[in-house]
């Protein structure tokens, strides 16, 4: 589970070039590049690695890793947000232009205005907004450990974007320029587990995550989800997690 903890508006208006010293530090942070270009550069294994940025992307960095910044020579600026995670890893990754992350930011630099509703609601909609940013790095966590087709990273890329609501395998197939069932075989093949599980267990996780971070009523996350009903999305969340929405709610499984 994702918490938000603070975030910094940063720039180099002159195009200085701009190099920090090695830091280490104990959260997670998420870099949305708005202006400029340069090179993340990190410690692992004794070795130095580095990759470039540009404006539009999104760079992320797990806590624990030794890293610093710098700068091409021209204006830079950026929003940087520090966050906890329950996810593990060991690696930074940069994320060129994707549209889904591109409005994650916008969803969190709307939701820190001075102008915006309650507080409770704006850090409920960005740790929400964390969350996608986190699934995504999980995404691609899992599609460079396992070799993921480009196919089946495209079909988790879908069906993470939607965020919990209702996915059938012919919104997959019709995404992918293929039938329904072409799909759910095709992934079986590659992932040794059923489209409909997954689609299941993915809409049961983003559902349990705003049980968790929101003051939300069950109607109003029955509609944001596409359920039907809240008696129909009781029963799908039963069936997937074995608990009631009542009972996951108030056991709070994750940090929040």
């Amino acid at each position: 589970m994702e918490q938000y903890l603070f975030h910094q508006f940063r720039s180099i208006p002159n195009g200085n070039a701009v190099s920090k010293h090695y830091h280490i530090h104990e959260f997670w942070q998420v870099d949305f590049i708005s202006a400029g270009s340069g090179v993340l550069q990190f410690k692992q294994q004794k070795q130095i690695c580095k990759m470039s940025f540009s404006i539009g992307d999104t760079v992320i960095i797990p806590p624990g890793i030794e890293h610093c910044f710098a700068y091409d020579l021209e204006p830079s600026s950026w929003m940087s947000v520090k966050f906890t995670s329950t996810v593990q890893a060991l690696n930074p990754a940069i994320f060129n232009s994707e549209a889904m992350l591109n409005h994650a930011a916008e969803i969190i630099t709307e939701a820190l205005s001075p102008h915006f509703m309650s507080r409770s609601a704006s850090m409920s909609i960005v740790n929400s907004a964390l969350s996608v940013v986190a699934g995504r790095f999980v995404l691609e966590m899992q599609n460079q450990n396992s070799k993921t087709s480009e196919f089946v990273r495209q079909v988790k890329e879908f069906v993470y974007s939607r965020q919990g609501g209702d996915v059938r395998l012919g919104d997959i197939g019709e995404h992918m320029r293929c039938t329904g069932k072409h799909a759910a075989l095709r992934f079986r093949q590659e992932c040794g587990t059923s489209l409909k599980n997954f689609l299941d267990q993915t809409r049961a996780d983003f559902a349990g995550k705003i049980l968790c971070t929101s003051s939300k009523s069950l109607n109003e996350i029955a509609h944001q989800l596409e359920f039907r009903d809240v008696y129909a999305f009781s029963r799908f969340f039963k069936r997937i997690t074995g608990k009631t929405l009542s009972e996951y709610r108030n056991s709070k499984p994750y940090s929040c």
